[in-house]
């Protein structure tokens, strides 16, 4: 009885971890090299939304907070029209982190997605 069982509950683990395979990033970084250092932008999943009340932050390796910016944004100014980016005047490539809220699609609620550069 115990080996069904435990056949029984790795079954139902296997039936559970396939699930939750990772599908498509919801926002994926774009770095570009410039003249004066690298030009991060975020672009996010088709159909998603990025979070603009919730301005997307870059964590420095050495603490330092930078924010994003973009062009446009809704009427409302729940979400960017245009990707956000952020200019960097730094020779060396960047380290730290990205946060970033971003709205799947369909969905009404969003997630912070952070990223690793």
């Amino acid at each position: 009885m115990r080996w069904g069982m435990t056949r029984a509950t790795a079954a139902l683990l296997m039936l559970l971890s396939a699930g939750c395979t990772s599908s498509a990033p919801l926002v994926s970084i774009e770095v570009s090299t410039t003249a004066t250092g690298h030009h991060l932008a975020l672009v996010p999943a088709r159909g998603a939304r990025i979070n603009a009340r919730a301005r997307p932050a870059f964590e420095r390796a050495d603490g330092k907070v930078l924010y994003f910016d973009a062009q446009g944004i809704t009427t409302d100014s729940s979400y960017y029209t245009t990707e956000p980016f952020l200019d960097l005047a730094d020779p060396e490539p960047p380290r730290g982190l990205v946060r970033v809220g971003v709205c799947p699609a369909g969905e009404r609620v969003c997630r912070v997605v952070t990223l690793k550069l």
